[in-house]
């Protein structure tokens, strides 16, 4: 499966903070990976997403796009974007 068919099913799936960690991943960014390993246990002990979690995650989203830019290219980063 292919880094945007994976973000996508994840997204699909509700599974915003996964579908994150997976572009993470493919940046090999691993203190991004841990943060967003936190958030998911955080979310996991409370049961539901903390809106100011929630609000960082997509602080990590929005930088990692930025970065994504000089990983993949622009072309490439468009596409990942839209998988969101």
């Amino acid at each position: 499966m292919n880094l945007i068919t994976k973000i996508s099913k994840l997204t699909d799936e509700n599974d915003h903070t996964g579908s994150v960690k997976v572009l993470a991943e493919a940046m090999e960014e691993k203190k991004t990976v841990k943060i967003l390993e936190s958030i998911e246990a955080i979310h996991r002990i409370e049961g539901s997403m903390n809106h100011n979690l929630g609000l960082y995650r997509l602080d990590i989203l929005h930088g990692l796009l930025e970065r994504a830019k000089g990983y993949f290219g622009l072309e490439m980063t468009t596409k990942i974007q839209e998988a969101f």
